[in-house]
Formats: structure tokens, C-alpha cells, sequence
């Protein structure tokens, strides 16, 4: 048996982190932001969303082989200490897991695969490390730890009845500290997202970012918030109810983040309207709903607006162009639609009209 059928059959000890994931939109937009971080350093990834932990990432799609397990809390003031991530919040008739403790469970639940253990937050750690020297660190691993803070750590393996060498995770748990604001992350994560898709692009963004890191955004909200692990049966179906991969945003960033040269489209459009004489009037107006369409139709949210373009596809396909005008193309085109059209009172039908123009010009 592999990591991925382990993944399935080992459920995770709770559910209760999905059902208030509305609540930790921080964790959800971190993830966001280091899946960024991933694809500038071109690596593989899944993303796995308050499944064993709040966030689990995986290293490839194919035959994933490591686990890393991430658990992410904002701080809205001062440092957190070890005594803190070591603190369990039960009491001596029901102890519970403390921060690291369930850090600690999952490597238990996964010891035979390469792992590491991860806790990430907007604060700093206020730790003494092995030189006996109390310092604020961004980034700190076990290891580096004084004796007398690795004893802290080891009380609560044991108090927290966790079954595990302290040996086993000293050098796989780390502490980590993100850049992502926890009073206004989606703000933050807007701005990271911009300066990635400049980056990624070469810059002269055409299109909506604020609406499609929403619709990303959604995306991991709806995959949190699925609880019913009973369901998951396969790893492809754990992948889709709780899992983002990277293929899928790939294929989000050849959908939606494209730089279609839509002048070009909209001055050849012009062109031929003028030369089959349509009156300037109505060349305004096209015109102007064409910028509304350029707008929408890079809106993964606008479903309707999906399934009229899918349909006027179908019907272009079949149409011959030989010996008809433009106008008479889009006519034909509109009449096709009209006869079988999306059920809808959103779009009108200059609107229709702009979107064949634009599909039969490309």
C-alpha cells in the first residue's frame, strides 16, 4: 500500500476545521500564496486543504512519495514561544493536542514516507537556541533548538500520549514565518497575485485579476469546507473533493489569464463593419459591448455566460462562409442561436451579437 491509498484509509482525527474553515480564510490564502511561490520555482505540487492538516502538500500528482504537512495560524500580537505551541488546551481528564502535538500525530499516522512537519504563522518565534541565546526568528527548525526548549517539546509528546521518537521529527519540523497579513490577507494575496501574473506574463494584464483570485479563492473555501471523508473512496476523489493540483491551474491560466490581443480583434472588427457600411452608430455600440464582453468572458464565474459561448461554438463550426458578408455570417450565426438559446434575461441582443462577431473573427 502507497502513500495515496494511506491518504484515503487513514481519515483524519477531526473534521471539525472544515466546517469553521469560513472563519480561517488566513490559512486558505496562504495556501494561495505559496502555491505562487511553487509555480515561480516551476515545482509539482497537490494541495491538500484541511485534510489531517490545514494545509497538506504533496510533491508530485503522479506517485507522490513525500508529505508535508502545514499548519497555519495568524497572531494578532506579540511572539509565539514553545511553550505556547506545546500547550495543550484540554485538561488532565481530557487532554488534547497541542499546535506541534498535531504536527506530531500526523508523522505518527505517516511515518513510513519522507515528510515534514510545519507550522506557519505572521508572528515570530521568540525561542532560545542551542548557543543558550533567546532570539526572534522567522525561520527556526527543531534542531537548532537549546536542550531545555527540545525537553518542552518532549514533555508533550508524552503528556499529549503521542506514540513517536523524539528523534523522528527534530529535523523535519520546522517554524516558519509568512509575509501575509493576518488583519486583511485577501488585500495582501491580491497584491502577491498581481506581481505574479506581471511576472509570469511579462506585464500589459488585460484582464480581471480581483475576480479571478476570488473565484481561486472560492475554489479552496468550497474544498475546505467538504467533510464527509466517509465519501472519499479513491485518491482521485480525494484530490477533487479536497485537493488542487497543479494541472489545474495550468489549465485556470490558459482559460483565464490570457493576453489576447483584443485590440487587434476590435480594430479589425471596426474595419470590417466599415467596409460592409454599417452605420457608425451601431459600430459605437458593438464596439462598446465588446469591451463589456472582454471584461466578462475572463470571469470564471459568469456560468451562464460559459455555456452561451460553448453553444455559439458549436453553431460556428457549421457554418460556411463562402460568398456572405460578414453581417450576413453574424446573422445566420444569431438566427442558429436564437432557435435553441440559453435561458437567460442577463445578456441582450447586441451582447449575443458581439461575442459571434468576435468568435467568427478570430
Amino acid at each position: 500500500m502507497g502513500l495515496k491509498e494511506d491518504l484515503v484509509t487513514k481519515k483524519p482525527r477531526e473534521n471539525a476545521g472544515s466546517r469553521s474553515a469560513n472563519r480561517f480564510s488566513f490559512q486558505n490564502n496562504w495556501a494561495l500564496s505559496e502555491l505562487m511561490e511553487r509555480e515561480k520555482k516551476d515545482l509539482e505540487y497537490i494541495f491538500l486543504f484541511d485534510y489531517h492538516e490545514d494545509i497538506v502538500i504533496l510533491e508530485t500528482e503522479r506517485n507522490p512519495q513525500k508529505i508535508n504537512f502545514y499548519q497555519v495560524k495568524g497572531k494578532d500580537s506579540g511572539n509565539w514561544t514553545i511553550s505556547e505551541l506545546t500547550k495543550s488546551p484540554g485538561n488532565k481528564n481530557a487532554i488534547l493536542l497541542s499546535i506541534l502535538g498535531k504536527l506530531f500525530s500526523c508523522r505518527k499516522n505517516f511515518a513510513n514516507y519522507d515528510n515534514s512537519l510545519n507550522f506557519v504563522s505572521n508572528a515570530l518565534f521568540k525561542v532560545e537556541l542551542q548557543n543558550a541565546k533567546k532570539e526572534k526568528k522567522g525561520n527556526v527548525c527543531v534542531i537548532e533548538l537549546s536542550n531545555k526548549e527540545k525537553e518542552k517539546i518532549k514533555e508533550a509528546i508524552e503528556r499529549e500520549n503521542i506514540s513517536i521518537d523524539y528523534s523522528a521529527i527534530e529535523e523535519i519540523t520546522f517554524l516558519h514565518t509568512t509575509d501575509l497579513s493576518v488583519s486583511d490577507s485577501t488585500t495582501h494575496l491580491l497584491g502577491k497575485f498581481t506581481d505574479f501574473l506581471n511576472e509570469k506574463l511579462g506585464g500589459g494584464i488585460m484582464f480581471p485579476v480581483k475576480e479571478l483570485l476570488n473565484y481561486l479563492e472560492e475554489e479552496i473555501k468550497r474544498k475546505s469546507n467538504f467533510y464527509s471523508y466517509d465519501d472519499i473512496e479513491s485518491f482521485d476523489e480525494l484530490v477533487k473533493k479536497k485537493g488542487y493540483k497543479r494541472s489545474e491551474f495550468k489549465t485556470f491560466m490558459e482559460k483565464y489569464c490570457t493576453t489576447k490581443d483584443w485590440s487587434s480583434i476590435k480594430d479589425g472588427i471596426k474595419r470590417t463593419l466599415g467596409e460592409e457600411n454599417i452605420l457608425f452608430g451601431d459600430i459605437k455600440l458593438y464596439l462598446r459591448v465588446i469591451d463589456n464582453y472582454m471584461i466578462d468572458s475572463m470571469n470564471p464565474n459568469h456560468v451562464i455566460l460559459k455555456k452561451i459561448e460553448e453553444k455559439i461554438d458549436m453553431i460556428k463550426v457549421n457554418i460556411k462562409p463562402e460568398g456572405k458578408t460578414f453581417m450576413q455570417i453574424i446573422k445566420e450565426c444569431f438566427d442558429l442561436y436564437s432557435s435553441d438559446a440559453v435561458n437567460q434575461d442577463i445578456y441582450n441582443e447586441q451582447y449575443i451579437k458581439a461575442i459571434i462577431m468576435i468568435k467568427c473573427y478570430e
